[in-house]
């Protein structure tokens, strides 16, 4: 059995979804949500501690983390806070020893067979049943991240 880990970072919170086999299955956690001030070394610790306990619960072969857009608009101030998510994403993978991938956006998409034109959003609306909580706001693109272990 395949077990992917999908993850979605946004400003303040990561959404996850899992993959087992194929097939998004609904596991707790399906959100954690950052501190809300990203510079105290207690706070960042307690997400690291948080994200190192999801990976222990749904014990993935694999995470795959999901990036945006590469035309992302954002100041420094908005974009920050996301990929200091990804890091410490990254290493609770690292620390786990399962490994981690940082997926652009059409590697979902030649991976599961979904085309190569139209937007993420629609093609994921079409092809994957909405599974769990925090599906529109995120966990979407979580879940077409962990099914992107197919046909590897």
């Amino acid at each position: 059995m395949s077990r992917s880990l999908g993850i979605w970072a946004k400003k303040q919170e990561v959404y996850l979804a899992v993959a087992e086999d194929g097939v998004v299955v609904e596991v707790e956690p399906q959100r954690i949500e950052a501190p809300s001030v990203m510079e105290e070394n207690e706070r960042l610790d307690g997400f690291l501690t948080s994200i190192r306990h999801a990976i222990d619960e749904v014990s993935p072969d694999a995470v795959r983390i999901l990036q945006p857009e590469q035309v992302y608009e954002a100041s420094y101030s908005e974009f920050a806070p996301r990929i200091t998510l990804e890091a410490l994403v990254r290493l609770a993978c690292v620390q786990a020893g399962v490994p981690v991938e940082v997926l652009h956006r059409m590697t979902p998409r030649s991976r599961t067979g979904l085309p190569r034109r139209g937007s993420l959003d629609d093609l994921i609306s079409a092809n994957v049943d909405p599974v769990g909580k925090y599906w529109n706001a995120g966990r979407k693109y979580a879940a077409v991240a962990a099914l992107a272990s197919v046909g590897e």
